[in-house]
């Protein structure tokens, strides 16, 4: 037995489950063959990953035939591949497919106030030649190229570390933040939410939970942390328009605790406004280098569904009413699943 599915033009199958045994990039044509016994009698399940051209839009269509046998005559026939086709968008940043945007994925440095950071040891290490502003603006900002619309559901996480004796009588540490908007938008004012973990003047190690909107600046959630090595982590829930900040205390991503939740009132922000999600680092006033221990690593950012509403015809759940839910609904057309067949004329 044979399975044909053709892509749309341009696109290009990148993975499968189960493997493939042929990808024809020219006509957009992948095909697995099966021998027999390999198919069970309840059917299986095919799923392949594919690589989307950056400024396609609107519907596009796939297509797929069966080919195999007649068992009865030996003729061969031809099947149009019909039933349920489910398709899940990755968010545009994650270059390698999976669905979320980590260290493997493009980045951009953003320097504000004149930090640099680089790659080394499998971290990405900060160090500045010059003392930063004594503010505690972080001097440097690990950035994502894209951004989110404050109707999707998205987290964000890192691996913070700071040194584990603070011997120069300043605040250091790495942040974890949502940005509205565009910090590098001339005459605004940056807006921020997130969560930071930072080695204080007093020699102890915290996390904190931050706001910093409009004219409001607040601290949340001040926790003491024994450790030079921390998870941060922040959530944004559109449906409750709530940010919620949490941290694991040794490190991992494995046992989050909930730092606070934060809510925002001034937003200022524009109706068609979209967060930008980053990580950044500081030392207060002091210069550092990158034998200091400031650094970060496994940066990842996961976007889920956004569905403002319920939407009557949204078969897939897709959050849109289109083709994709009339196919799905005509290949199922005057089906009937009573148990009484009868009831079904």
């Amino acid at each position: 037995m044979t399975v044909e599915d053709y892509v749309p033009p341009g696109w290009s199958v990148v993975a499968a489950t189960p493997a493939y045994d042929s990808w024809d990039a020219a006509v957009g044509k992948v095909t697995w063959v099966f021998q027999g016994g390999q198919v069970s009698d309840s059917g299986m399940d095919i799923e392949y990953e594919v690589t989307v051209p950056s400024a396609e839009a609107g519907t596009r269509m796939f297509l797929g035939q069966l080919l195999y046998n007649d068992p009865s005559t030996g003729d061969p026939v031809e099947e149009f591949i019909g039933g349920d086709t489910e398709t899940h968008q990755c968010h545009p940043v994650a270059k390698d497919g999976d669905c979320a945007t980590d260290d493997f994925d493009s980045w951009e440095t953003i320097e504000i106030d004149g930090g640099r950071l680089r790659f080394h040891r499998g971290l990405v290490e900060y160090s500045t030649s010059n003392p930063p502003d004594p503010s505690g603006q972080p001097a440097c900002l690990y950035w994502t190229k894209n951004a989110f619309g404050r109707a999707h559901d998205w987290e964000a996480s890192i691996e913070a570390f700071v040194p584990a004796l603070n011997i120069s009588g300043t605040d250091m540490g790495v942040d974890l933040r949502a940005y509205w908007p565009d910090v590098r938008l001339a005459g605004r004012k940056v807006n921020a939410v997130g969560i930071r973990f930072d080695r204080r003047i007093d020699n102890e190690s915290y996390v904190s939970g931050s706001k910093d909107t409009g004219r409001i600046q607040r601290e949340y959630g001040l926790t003491p942390v024994d450790s030079a090595n921390v998870s941060l982590r922040i959530n944004w829930e559109s449906s409750s328009e709530r940010f919620s900040v949490y941290y694991d205390p040794n490190g991992g991503k494995n046992d989050w605790d909930l730092v606070d939740h934060i809510y925002v009132d001034d937003w200022a922000m524009e109706e068609d406004e979209l967060f930008y999600v980053g990580a950044g680092a500081w030392a207060g006033s002091m210069t550092v280098d990158w034998s200091d221990g400031i650094a970060f690593d496994d940066f990842e950012v996961s976007v889920g569904t956004c569905c403002a509403d319920t939407l009557p015809g949204d078969v897939n759940s897709d959050c849109k009413v289109d083709f994709r839910d009339f196919v799905i609904m005509a290949s199922h057309w005057l089906e009937c699943g009573l148990e009484v067949s009868e009831a079904c004329r």
